[in-house]
């Protein structure tokens, strides 16, 4: 997932976020704490922000949620979403590159 990014990974699990299992990570990007969760699609509509990634191409979509940034990828058989204090392209820049190729 990190690639070859600078993007630090600090710790990992497998949990629930709105009763949809996730697998969580965390990470520091520019020293500052990134939380990127992993679920498959089928559960992501329970969410509002599906609506519009479903809708879209199979391209990162931003959005923000308060003040915290957010970057969302689809894959074959999930949903990737990385939200934390850092611009939305630095999210996507340090996680996401390697797998949109």
């Amino acid at each position: 997932m990190l690639g070859e990014s600078d993007a630090m990974p600090i710790g990992a699990r497998v949990g629930h976020l709105k009763e949809v299992p996730v697998a969580y990570v965390i990470c520091h990007v520019d020293n500052e704490p990134i939380s990127i969760f992993m679920m498959d699609r089928q559960n992501f509509a329970r969410f509002k922000q599906a609506v519009r990634i479903n809708q879209s191409p199979e391209e990162a979509q931003h959005f923000q949620i308060g003040e915290m940034s957010a970057v969302a990828l689809k894959q074959a058989d999930g949903i990737i979403c990385a939200v934390g204090k850092v611009k939305a392209g630095e999210i996507e820049r340090h996680l996401f590159e390697s797998l949109k190729s």
